[in-house]
């Protein structure tokens, strides 16, 4: 990463409007205070004004521009080998990310210092941007990353930079003559968001499936265990031709509700949620696979962060119906991803390509699902459930991020006589003569369910 003064003296090159030595210097005065105080650095939002420090919790939508040339500060503009490359990418903030999920911070007031400014946010829509269904308002930005990067789509950053305005990427043959500009976001640092997370109590697993058997009417404590698994589930494996070790969708068979009582009691729980209720006309119009025109990236209802909590309710279905060709292909992404935790990403003149996700699926309904599921759980949900302290909700968050992340699902190890008792049990299954299907499959639960 270019030093912070550095990007600094790019972003003020780079946006329009005046701006003094006295406030240049108050601007990295400000940076330095912030990076080394990231609690008082403020969200990245539509309100936003240029040259401020911004902490953007993002996923990045389009990870396929192009590189950028640009100048370094006090380089020759004259002498074409001082040129530098920066990546530059769409990013938005998470689907589904729940506010308790995010950081915390406290605006600081530099107010002062830039009184002299006449620098106006410029948060231009963008069309065809937005990861989620049609209507719902999302922030996005271009962001401008000064090291070595090469991320894959639908990863998450937690990223400190200073806001501005750029034109949007477009191909060579565009008829545009002038892009749209869009907010841009010029990177100081740049972190995975999924990273260690610290120990959780010795009994949180006990009271974690104490709230969740609460979920259900009455408590249910085998259903907790079902939940719990789903909560927990993460790919960590991926054999060829095979669907990912790791994974554990759970099909809950429930009378229809009068509300939704499940997302608001799991979105406690888990850093980002979604909730897709399917519908046919969900179906016929949106689109779930990320697809590109050769030169932008538009987004698909299945971008979506890993460790993502999919929430699918099929009540909207009803009793059915024709389905055209743009719905048969959605219902195959979101097979896809619920059972081979892959999204296909569309692009011209190829069959696609298929990116890893690593999502988790509690799919309800009042009826079995159209979705392979790896259990099938008929249930009643609580209208209530009792509520719990802050304090003991962290307890639970912390449990379930120690426990659902990547590094403990690679960390897991079989030893050689477990694998050999594995196997001589499979072999007397087949011997008792109850089938092999039967038994293959009850291998695959039980191994999914171990994992």
């Amino acid at each position: 990463m270019l030093p912070a003064d550095e990007i600094v003296r790019i972003a003020i090159r780079e946006t329009d409007g005046e701006v003094t030595p006295d406030q240049k210097a108050a601007l990295l005065a400000h940076v330095h205070d912030a990076l080394e105080r990231p609690e008082i650095i403020p969200p990245f939002s539509k309100e936003s004004r240029p040259l401020s420090v911004v902490r953007f919790r993002a996923l990045l939508q389009d990870t396929g521009y192009p590189a950028e040339v640009y100048l370094p500060p006090g380089a020759d503009a004259s002498d074409w080998s001082q040129l530098r490359e920066r990546w530059v990418g769409w990013a938005v903030e998470i689907p589904g990310e729940q506010e308790w999920a995010k950081h915390a911070s406290s605006i600081s007031d530099i107010s002062a210092a830039f009184a002299g400014l006449s620098l106006e946010a410029s948060h231009a829509v963008v069309k065809d941007k937005h990861p989620t269904v049609k209507g719902t308002d999302y922030t996005g930005a271009l962001l401008k990353v000064y090291e070595d990067f090469s991320p894959s789509p639908a990863s998450s950053y937690d990223v400190v930079g200073l806001v501005s305005a750029a034109p949007m990427p477009t191909s060579l043959d565009d008829d545009e003559d002038e892009p749209s500009l869009a907010p841009a976001i010029h990177a100081l640092t740049v972190s995975p968001i999924e990273g260690a997370s610290r120990p959780s109590a010795s009994t949180a697993r006990a009271d974690l499936l104490s709230y969740l058997a609460s979920v259900f009417s009455p408590p249910d404590e085998h259903a907790a265990e079902l939940l719990l698994l789903a909560l927990l589930a993460r790919p960590a494996v991926r054999p060829t031709g095979h669907p990912p070790l790791g994974t554990f969708a759970l099909n809950l068979v429930r009378p229809r509700p009068s509300s939704d009582t499940l997302h608001p009691r799991l979105a406690a729980l888990s850093p980002s949620a979604v909730n897709l209720h399917l519908t046919l006309p969900l179906l016929h119009a949106e689109r779930f696979r990320p697809k590109s025109d050769g030169a932008s990236l538009s987004p698909g209802l299945l971008q979506l962060a890993p460790g993502t909590l999919l929430l699918v309710d099929e009540d909207g279905l009803g009793a059915g119906g024709a389905l055209n060709e743009v719905a048969l292909r959605n219902l195959q992404a979101l097979k896809d991803a619920v059972e081979h935790q892959t999204v296909n990403y569309e692009y011209p003149y190829m069959d696609g390509v298929r990116i890893e996700c690593a999502l988790r699926a509690v799919i309800s309904g009042e009826g079995k699902s159209l979705l392979p599921c790896d259990a099938v759980l008929p249930v009643s949900l609580a209208d209530s459930v009792e509520a719990v302290s802050e304090e003991q909700l962290t307890t639970f968050r912390q449990y379930l991020a120690e426990h659902g992340g990547a590094a403990h699902a690679a960390a897991l190890t079989i030893p050689e006589s477990v694998a050999s008792s594995v196997q001589d049990r499979f072999v007397e299954e087949r011997r008792a003569g109850r089938g092999t299907d039967d038994a293959e499959g009850r291998l695959k639960r039980r191994m999914k369910i171990a994992r």
